[in-house]
């Protein structure tokens, strides 16, 4: 079906941002960078105390921890 009013997303042939690793909290720069992601403050807060440098961490795509 050739239809003008269909639009193709350019999201669903990007396959880059599927991480390869099965559990994304093997490392503490990954398990910071998935607390942030999904708002748990209180294991943020306690990585942070127990490793401040890893505030400055970068995922593949290039974010910190504040970016998620």
């Amino acid at each position: 079906m050739n239809d003008e009013r269909f639009l193709v997303s350019g999201w669903e042939d990007d396959i880059n941002d599927i991480d390869e690793t099965r559990n994304p909290t093997d490392t503490l720069e990954k398990k910071i960078l998935d607390a942030c992601e999904n708002g748990t403050l209180e294991e943020v807060k306690k990585i942070l105390e127990e490793h401040p440098d890893l505030v400055g961490v970068r995922d593949k795509d290039g974010y910190t921890p504040l970016h998620r």
